[in-house]
């Protein structure tokens, strides 16, 4: 079973790609819409449980959205998917339209895999997913709509306000955005990783720069292995404070130490999904 930590193995793809075959029946997944690109209205299919949106383009189906990885339900995390990424295939078919890929989609049923082929900056590769249910298509849409609220809140927030910043968010189980570190922390897999740095304004960039990947193993020197207790630990140490941050990144273990900030804008609770 494949974890928030890990990374889905990039394949090359060869003419081989267009030999990805199912056997399909028919359940409609998604109606007919439109999208403006450059002010030109044009047809668009959108896949809710990635919260993407495609559209034609000179090139072929392009991404022109998709909801970062902290705002999907968890088993969309992994899934390499990006803004710009060409599909120029669906489970062996080669998609010459919006409506060719509508038409497959809506020949899927819930469970059944989907696979692009797909070009990103001219390399080829594989992106896989399953189809949700409906009960996944709702809740990805309301996590992807909170994680946008939240961020723009953060965004719009006063600098210099006094108080310090801490966001914690249930974006799934065992998920919790920490803001004054500009990081998605998740422990479901028994430890603390970091599985996406967030973009921050200026007023609340971090004082130290974790990376996707970096495992946290204990803070103050005391061991850590839940989100919930880091950021409670977290929230104890006063503003100003020196912070000791114990990780392993890149299969060594190495200690951050800073000076935990001041002030950064204002607090935002628990919002649980």
């Amino acid at each position: 079973m494949i974890t928030s930590r890990q990374t889905i193995t990039h394949f090359r793809i060869g003419i081989t790609v267009f030999l990805f075959g199912v056997i399909l029946t028919s359940v409609p997944l998604v109606a007919d819409e439109t999208a403006q690109l450059n002010g030109v209205d044009m047809d668009r299919f959108e896949i809710p449980e990635l919260g993407a949106v495609i559209v034609s383009s000179h090139d072929g189906l392009r991404v022109i959205e998709i909801t970062p990885a902290g705002g999907r339900l968890e088993k969309y995390r992994v899934v390499d998917l990006q803004p710009g990424d060409v599909i120029m295939a669906a489970n062996g078919q080669r998609l010459e339209s919006v409506s060719t890929l509508r038409e497959l989609f809506n020949s899927l049923e819930v469970g059944d895999e989907v696979k692009f082929a797909v070009r990103r900056s001219n390399s080829p590769r594989v992106v896989g997913f399953e189809i949700g249910t409906e009960g996944d298509r709702l809740a990805a849409k309301e996590l992807a709509a909170t994680y946008v609220e939240i961020k723009n809140d953060l965004e719009s927030s006063e600098p210099g306000r006094d108080g310090p910043v801490m966001m914690k968010f249930m974006g799934g189980e065992g998920v919790v955005p920490c803001i004054e570190l500009a990081a998605m922390l998740d422990d479901s897999d028994g430890q603390i990783s970091v599985m996406e740095i967030i973009e921050l304004p200026p007023q609340l960039a971090p004082p130290i720069k974790l990376r996707v990947g970096d495992i946290l193993t204990a803070l103050q020197g005391q061991s850590i292995t839940k989100v919930a207790e880091f950021v409670d630990q977290f929230d104890q140490i006063p503003a100003g404070s020196k912070v000791t941050l114990s990780l392993i990144r890149d299969n060594s273990e190495t200690e951050l130490t800073f000076e935990k900030p001041k002030q950064s804008g204002n607090r935002v609770k628990i919002i649980k999904r």
